[in-house]
């Protein structure tokens, strides 16, 4: 063996200790060579000091505990992104997280107001205080906020018609902040939906399509809600179900505290009272996927569900499914558990339809029409259009649904959970 030979060796020697110190640092950092990054992703979410953002999430070889790859950059995905894209820690947070909403539902009264409109891909609610009174105001603007629109479904009555071009992109909400009574420079872009008397009205929540339960306060003069673009839908379009709530606590009755504004005539409109009772929404982003509501008295009096949320879950092509279980007041421990049924609420005609999958056998009604019908009532809960008052039943007088305990002395309460 000659010289040269033995410095090759010598030098591919040391070449080989390099590489598999090189490999070992490699490894022991969790780094993994490219053929192993191409595997399916799965993400997690990982918060640095500077941003938070989505990191995929991997087993390196060796190692049960998963490696953090740091993007180089993140985007707000949109609906051209590739499954495995990189997003910033506030989108996903917003569309990717399962939040809960609860609400207690004190005795008062609500007013409603829904129907099927022609809007845009955004809704805008604007309320105003104007003397003694609170006015919610509603309309819809395109996808660029550069144009208002907004129609009816059909031109019975007095029509909502509003075609503004707000000028350029994002000019509208510049506009929003300008209006007063639904005005700009004399140009109505806005509509009243909801008035009620603030001299008769303690506490005023409100809820509808794209708008989750919000409070508003008497010494609130202006607020402006913008809801998540395709709220109703892409583009512009027509027969899409629309729907708003307004609930106060108060001591007189619905027709004192609420005044029903002009509006056109395919749009229902319905006041009445509130049983006390409890609401917790679930939501995957943000759309509400599950809506549970229960008494917190045992006074038989009816415990009503927003509309917006019947509809949001129930109103579309695929319904939604229903079931009952019963609870002890000082318990978590349930009793007793009946279902599920199927359920589909159409906002156009107010018509309802509930039944047992793959059974023949339904139950049918009509909201709204005077005379009470039950969804469903097993374990004494009642799943019904009617309104009861402290074991009087009230008929059916307004448009929406509620839960009703019937049993007040079983020391349990109903829990009615609504699933999309």
């Amino acid at each position: 063996m000659n010289r040269l030979d033995k410095k090759q060796i010598f030098i591919g020697t040391i070449l080989g200790i390099i590489l598999s110190t090189l490999t070992l640092i490699l490894l022991t950092r969790n780094i993994q060579p490219l053929s192993a990054q191409q595997t399916q992703p799965q993400y997690m979410i990982f918060k640095t000091s500077r941003e938070g953002f989505k990191f995929l999430k991997q087993n390196p070889i060796g190692s049960r505990q998963p490696a953090e790859y740091a993007p180089i950059f993140a985007q707000t995905p949109n609906e051209y992104s590739f499954g495995n894209q990189v997003a910033t820690k506030e989108y996903v947070d917003s569309k990717s997280g399962v939040s809960i909403i609860e609400e207690d539902i004190q005795t008062g009264v609500k007013y409603t107001i829904s129907g099927p409109i022609c809007a845009e891909e955004y809704g805008v609610y604007i309320y105003e205080k104007n003397g003694n009174y609170g006015e919610i105001y509603f309309t819809s603007m395109t996808g660029r906020s550069n144009k208002f629109h907004l129609d009816l479904d059909n031109s019975e009555g007095g029509a909502w018609f509003v075609n503004f071009d707000c000028g350029g992109w994002g000019v509208c909400d510049t506009i929003v902040q300008q209006m007063s009574g639904g005005y700009y420079y004399g140009n109505q872009l806005a509509f009243v939906v909801a008035k009620w008397d603030w001299n008769r009205a303690d506490k005023v929540y409100i809820s509808g399509s794209g708008l989750g339960f919000t409070e508003i306060n008497k010494n609130d003069s202006k607020i402006i809600w913008k809801t998540g673009r395709k709220f109703l839908g892409n583009n512009y379009g027509c027969g899409r179900n629309w729907s708003l709530e307004v609930r106060a606590t108060s001591n007189y009755a619905s027709d004192q505290v609420f005044s029903i504004p002009i509006s056109p005539s395919n749009l229902a409109i319905g006041r009445g009272n509130l049983g006390s009772g409890k609401i917790v929404r679930k939501y995957l982003g943000d759309s509400l996927i599950a809506l549970i509501v229960n008494n917190t008295n045992e006074t038989k009096t009816t415990v009503n569900i927003p509309l917006a949320d019947v509809i949001q879950l129930c109103g579309d092509i695929d319904g939604c499914s229903f079931y009952f279980y019963k609870r002890y007041h000082n318990s978590n421990e349930t009793y007793q558990i009946e279902g599920p049924l199927l359920f589909r609420y159409d906002i156009s005609t107010k018509k309802w339809v509930s039944g047992y999958e793959g059974n023949p056998r339904f139950t049918a009604g009509t909201d709204g029409d005077r005379n009470t019908q039950h969804i469903w009532g097993p374990m004494n809960c009642y799943f019904t259009d009617g309104e009861y008052i402290d074991g009087n039943n009230s008929g059916d007088p307004y448009i929406g649904l509620g839960l009703l305990d019937w049993d007040s002395n079983d020391n349990m309460y109903c829990y009615l959970v609504i699933k999309d």
